[in-house]
């Protein structure tokens, strides 16, 4: 219900951005279950070419090998207050983790 809340609070402020801001050519996964799911959501990540995603930090090992996604965000980091959801909703921190893919790793 807080998610919901906060969506409907931030939704002028997106609006507004959304005038200003260009548009990456980026999708944005969210995934905050386990292992087994985000196994599951592999081929939609190929499908959907260079992504972000939300997710959880148990799945952090396969999210680095992943050569899909561009940026990482990990929920553990945003569920302590509300204003650290607000700051996920706006994505305004610097807390954007890259995922080190294991294509870019090896050049």
């Amino acid at each position: 219900m807080n998610y919901l809340f906060i969506f409907l609070l931030l939704l002028p402020v997106k609006l507004l951005l959304k005038l200003i801001q260009q548009p990456s050519g980026k999708n944005l996964v969210i995934q905050t279950e386990k292992i087994g799911d985000f196994v599951n959501i592999t081929p939609l990540l190929r499908h959907l070419g260079v992504s972000d995603a939300l997710l959880s930090r148990t799945v952090s090992p396969l999210a680095e090998r992943d050569d899909t996604l561009a940026e990482c965000l990990y929920i553990e980091d945003y569920k302590q207050n509300f204003f650290s959801k607000i700051r996920l909703g706006l994505r305004a921190g610097q807390s954007l983790q890259p995922c080190l893919s294991a294509a870019s790793q090896q050049q």
